[in-house]
C-alpha cells in the first residue's frame, strides 16, 4: 500500500451536457460504492460519468 486516498469524479449530465450533479467521492480499496440520489431530476435520460486518475467510465440512465 502506498497510502494514497484516490478520489473518484462523478458527473451526471443530461442530453444537452449540462451538469446536474458533479461530485468526488473517495475511493476505498479499489472499491465504489455511493447512492446515488436522482429525483430531484426530472424524466429523462441522462449519462453518469465516473472518472480516476487511471480511467472512465460512462452510463446511460433512463430516469421515468
Amino acid at each position: 500500500m502506498n497510502g494514497e486516498n484516490s478520489t473518484i469524479q462523478l458527473t451526471v449530465t443530461n442530453l444537452l451536457g449540462e451538469i446536474k450533479i458533479q461530485i468526488l467521492v473517495p475511493e476505498n480499496q479499489n472499491q465504489f460504492i455511493y447512492p446515488l440520489n436522482l429525483s430531484h431530476l426530472a424524466s429523462g435520460v441522462y449519462f453518469i460519468e465516473l472518472f480516476n486518475k487511471n480511467q472512465s467510465s460512462k452510463w446511460r440512465v433512463i430516469k421515468k
